[in-house]
């Protein structure tokens, strides 16, 4: 949907030749889109979503360049809107969630994985929405000349922040924490190496802090539901919302995440399936060639035993899918 409104805001506006030539690269990458389609057909497969994650990727230069909106930006704005939006929105799923409020028609949407914030499908999902959600906040807290504007997209940021750190989608976490951390270094560079050096310390500073304070955010949330677990395990009270305990007295997820500590080594194991992806890809030239639907069968047959659904790289997903 951002996408769709800016395009279509960018259409509204002149074309340049650089503009319509990149419209030209757009059409000819959903071309190839469907051209891959038909080989797979004509292969025997039936791959519904080959390419689309490529064709998502390749019309993105398109879309940015087609604005040609460098003074008004409408088509940056509505996008930037769309997702403080959504930030919003699932600010609101976190606050009906937490006081008991939710609708019966969102609780198999909005949930607790254990003491995971869950919503949109998975909780790295939802803190990457939190992530671009928070981006725009500070891009629009910074251009505003408004006191009470800036005032309130700062609390906006604040709270998607804190919702962000109950997901523990730490990959999000720290890309935010090193994007705020790079916007304090910006602000206080000046000339001079030593102002340098210190405006450098001040980003750091911010991006410990804050990653800090995610986690001191998350754990406290760890033992607030552990606590009501066993509390219910001894009052013989539970309901459907009620946190379940394991053999081991941790909270049951489905997630599989592991400590910070465990998985550092392997990034939580994106390092194995990379290097799953490309032994396989090595070893298949069809696959070099064409592509599959089923990237989670490539992870496996290039000899990652654990179910993994993607490749955990934007890249390697789109090489895997062409």
């Amino acid at each position: 949907i951002p996408a769709m409104i800016f395009l279509g805001t960018a259409l509204c506006s002149r074309q340049t030749r650089q503009t319509k030539m990149m419209l030209l690269l757009g059409g000819a990458v959903i071309a190839w889109y469907i051209v891959v389609q038909i080989i797979h057909q004509a292969m025997g497969m039936n791959k519904a979503e080959v390419g689309t994650v490529a064709c998502v990727y390749a019309l993105a230069l398109p879309f940015c360049t087609v604005s040609a909106d460098s003074g008004k930006q409408y088509g940056l704005r509505l996008t930037g809107m769309t997702a403080v939006g959504g930030g919003v929105l699932i600010l609101l799923y976190g606050a009906m969630l937490m006081l008991g409020k939710l609708p019966t028609f969102l609780k198999n949407y909005v949930t607790w994985d254990g003491a995971r914030f869950c919503a949109m499908g998975h909780p790295n999902q939802c803190a990457a929405l939190l992530m671009i959600g928070i981006a725009f906040c500070v891009g629009f807290c910074i251009r505003s000349k408004k006191r009470w504007l800036r005032g309130l997209l700062l609390v906006l940021a604040a709270l998607q922040f804190a919702l962000m750190s109950l997901t523990n989608g730490r990959t999000a976490i720290m890309i935010t924490c090193l994007m705020l951390g790079g916007i304090v270094f910006c602000a206080l560079r000046r000339p001079g190496w030593q102002r340098l050096a210190l405006a450098a310390l001040a980003g750091i500073a911010v991006v410990v802090v804050l990653f800090g304070a995610s986690q001191v955010i998350f754990r406290s949330n760890v033992d607030y539901r552990i606590g009501l677990a066993v509390q219910a395990q001894r009052t013989g009270i539970m309901d459907e919302d009620t946190p379940q305990l394991d053999g081991n007295g941790k909270l049951k997820t489905g997630s599989r995440q592991g400590t910070l500590k465990q998985n550092m080594g392997t990034l939580n194991g994106r390092t194995r399936i990379w290097q799953a992806i490309l032994s396989r890809m090595r070893d298949d030239s069809q696959l070099r060639a064409v592509g599959t639907e089923y990237v989670d069968l490539v992870i496996q047959q290039g000899g990652r035993s654990t179910p993994t659904a993607h490749a955990h790289n934007s890249w390697m997903e789109v090489w895997c899918r062409r």
